[in-house]
């Protein structure tokens, strides 16, 4: 699975995956993984965060949804701006679409990898 997000990443143009090698299906936004979450926002400084939305059927989108939000809240001063998409339960209300006509075969090229 690790190789397969790695191929995807690369052929989006992502320069670094990391893995935090949480259990498939247990994700949980815990202290500790806010925490970690923290750091990484505070090192990086990102204007945006793109997450699954909490709605998701899937409880590691959930679970991310979850950590977001919690992280975010706990940031001083400047705070990205967080936009959520959808996996596999659909959105119910949408706040920004952007049209990938212009990137859609590499997209299926990265799902397809992953």
């Amino acid at each position: 699975r690790e190789d397969e997000a790695r191929t995807a990443g690369q052929l989006l143009g992502v320069e670094e995956v990391i893995f935090w090698r949480e259990p498939d299906g247990a994700f949980r936004a815990t202290s500790a993984n806010v925490l970690r979450l923290l750091d990484l926002l505070k090192s990086w400084n990102p204007t945006h965060l793109y997450v699954t939305h909490p709605g998701e059927m899937h409880p590691d989108h959930r679970g991310a949804a979850r950590m977001v939000q919690r992280a975010v809240n706990q940031l001083n001063g400047a705070r990205p701006r967080v936009l959520t998409y959808e996996v596999w339960t659909p959105l119910s209300q949408m706040s920004h679409i952007v049209d990938i006509s212009g990137h859609v075969e590499r997209k299926l090229a990265a799902i397809q990898a992953h």
